[in-house]
């Protein structure tokens, strides 16, 4: 008993243990605008609405996620301020560039009517470059948060981010903007919180005579975080969007939008463990690779199982009444949705458990080991696409068979982290 008091008191005095609690909190306050506007917002719009909402943030998520080449994620590793500071700005540079780029893309995409996206306007493309610019400007200011080890500021910054998104989205909804609403309200909730981080302590503030000169010798020695790291993830957010694609081509906007619905709703715990808990667990990581590097495996597989333990309680729940929650929650045409949330749960548990510690990656000298997932996933995914294609399937199987080929993937995500992890590298800013 004795002992087990002694390791209950060493918890509640671990900064890593309060962080971790207080981001929980932070996150629970958080979904409440979910969870308060989203019987308004399952009324207020139509799977048609999802569905283009899906297709415009379904392409920003995906290349958002090459936008600053991974260097914001560099940021925490860099070996000191001045270093950390050239990858700010070099990450912010390159996003000026990449972000109009893909802008341009979406642009071309909506007028020659590709991909779906023909049913977007024009100037579809001008907002998109508009919010990846702001989402690169967000990701920047949680590197220094997470550098700082003050984590818990990103969990403030994400109840502005939920708590003004929700609000612009239920008032567009009852102004009867449509999907203009939805997406609009992505992009206004991140300047939101980019001015959020942009007034804590931990802040990054370049030198606007500095924004001009492009460090070329710190992104140089950084260079192991896109050259090595940013193809596999890149893989993953593609194989992503081909899925959402593939559904658009295979039933359409309000298809596409019972399953965006569902999605959004499942990704809630997810995205937190990855964009909070994930940023916790990094930087808790690497201090271990700094300190004592030979606990880092000890340290991933514990996160695997607590996580993969809590994603059990939340999802077995939803596999036994998805259809009736939806409803319920989000209105009678969501029935199909919830049916989907049902057969999708394994995978998104799976996820779970595995998000927040999957950055010993870019800790480990063996992150080829990344592509194991990657792999998987692209090659279960199209599958399954290809299967709907050929056999004219219903939505319902399409997706079910989804989650199987997901599920794998994580669980061959998992056995490749842990291998990973027991070969870390000396110094989390090594050039690869």
């Amino acid at each position: 008993m004795a002992t087990l008091l002694n390791r209950l008191q060493s918890l509640r005095s671990s900064a890593f243990a309060r962080d971790v609690g207080g981001l929980l909190v932070l996150t629970a306050l958080g979904q409440v605008a979910f969870i308060a506007t989203a019987p308004f917002l399952g009324r207020l719009f139509t799977p048609d609405d999802f569905g283009l909402y899906g297709l415009f943030y379904s392409y920003m998520v995906t290349v958002s996620i090459f936008t600053a080449l991974n260097y914001d994620l560099a940021v925490p590793a860099a070996d000191d301020d001045v270093e950390a500071d050239g990858l700010s700005r070099g990450a912010l540079q390159v996003s000026l560039l990449l972000s109009c780029a893909f802008g341009g893309v979406a642009t071309l995409l909506s007028a020659f009517d590709l991909l779906g996206f023909g049913d977007l306007p024009w100037w579809a493309g001008t907002l998109m470059a508009v919010t990846l610019l702001l989402q690169t400007m967000v990701q920047i200011q949680q590197a220094w948060q997470i550098r700082r080890q003050t984590t818990i500021e990103i969990g403030k910054s994400g109840l502005s981010l939920n708590f003004s998104r929700a609000g612009i989205q239920l008032g567009t909804g009852f102004a009867g903007l449509g999907w203009v609403g939805l997406v609009l309200a992505e992009a206004v909730g991140r300047l939101i919180t980019a001015i959020h981080l942009t007034l804590t302590p931990s802040r990054w503030l370049p030198r606007l005579q500095d924004l001009t000169r492009v460090p070329f010798d710190v992104l140089r020695k950084y260079r192991r975080f896109p050259l090595v790291l940013l193809p596999a993830q890149g893989l993953d957010v593609v194989v992503m969007f081909s899925v959402v694609v593939g559904l658009t081509s295979l039933f359409g906007a309000a298809g596409l939008g019972q399953w965006f619905l569902m999605r959004r709703t499942l990704d809630v715990p997810v995205a937190f463990a990855f964009r909070s808990l994930g940023d916790v667990f990094y930087g808790r990581m690497a201090a271990i690779v700094r300190e004592t590097p030979s606990d880092l495996p000890r340290f991933y597989l514990k996160a695997f199982l607590a996580l993969l333990a809590c994603g059990l309680l939340v999802g077995i729940p939803v596999m036994a009444f998805g259809p009736a929650l939806f409803r319920f929650v989000f209105g009678g045409q969501w029935g199909e949705a919830g049916l989907l949330a049902a057969v999708t749960m394994p995978s998104v548990i799976m996820n779970l458990a595995v998000a927040p510690a999957s950055r010993v990656f870019s800790l480990t000298r063996r992150a080829g080991l990344r592509y194991v997932f990657s792999g998987v996933h692209a090659v279960g995914s199209a599958g399954v696409i290809l299967w709907g294609h050929l056999t004219d399937a219903s939505l319902i199987a399409v997706v079910a068979g989804l989650s199987v080929a997901i599920t794998v993937s994580y669980a061959a995500y998992f056995a490749a982290g842990l291998a990973a992890s027991r070969r870390p590298i000396e110094q989390p800013g090594a050039a690869a």
